[in-house]
């Protein structure tokens, strides 16, 4: 289990963290996975949606 993942200011905006997520998931059996994510970062929900994440509540 990861309960938080940030990537250091260098690294952002260089692909790093779409990486760190792909490789976290890649061989996951799981059909399902839960992504928690401060309603306060629009931003944030942007970006997860464009990885294929949905809202649900």
């Amino acid at each position: 289990m990861v309960s938080e993942l940030m990537v250091r200011v260098p690294w952002r905006k260089t692909g790093a963290a779409r990486q760190l997520h792909g490789a976290l998931l890649e061989d996951r059996p799981e059909e399902r996975a839960t992504l928690l994510v401060d309603q306060e970062h629009p931003k944030v929900h942007v970006l997860y949606e464009s990885w294929g994440w949905q809202t649900l509540g």
